[in-house]
């Protein structure tokens, strides 16, 4: 499957702005493959154009200040939200993969999806004195579920 847009080897920006536009959920960068799109499930390349072994650093060479740079070249990983204006928010997951640099872009939507709109079973949806937080990310982006402790069992017995 592919996507015509002429961004197989183009400007960042404008591949994330197609991400937005598509309502894709990824954007895929490693070197020897087109860029790859994630919209609906559905992974579809972008171009024939296979990324050279420099390329994915130089498109997030666009986005990404000399420090984060450094780090990512230092570390060989780097965690971020970038936020593009009019275009959107996204997670970057950036890391040393075969010799070259490869990053995965993740789409954050404006609007928090419902345990309805998502289709959850009652089931499977948290009580209501439970709160699942994300936890600032570090090294590991991980989820951290906090459950209060229910009004009947916290009261003090007569």
């Amino acid at each position: 499957h592919e996507m015509s847009s002429g961004a197989g080897g183009g400007n960042m920006e404008r591949v994330l702005r197609l991400m937005s536009e598509k309502n894709a959920s990824d954007v895929y960068l490693s070197a020897n493959t087109p860029i790859l799109i994630k919209i609906n499930g559905a992974i579809l390349q972008l171009s024939d154009q296979p990324l050279s072994h420099t390329q994915p650093r130089q498109l997030l060479s666009e986005l990404l200040t000399p420090q984060q740079l450094e780090e990512l070249d230092d570390t060989g990983e780097l965690n971020i939200g970038v936020g593009i204006a009019k275009v959107g928010s996204f997670r970057l997951s950036a890391f040393r993969q075969r010799g070259s640099i490869a990053a995965v872009f993740r789409c954050i939507p404006f609007t928090i999806p419902t345990m309805d709109t998502l289709g959850v079973p009652k089931i499977l949806r948290p009580a209501p004195s439970c709160f699942v937080a994300p936890r600032a990310p570090g090294r590991r982006a991980r989820r951290a579920s906090l459950c209060g402790i229910p009004s009947r069992r916290s009261r003090p017995r007569r």
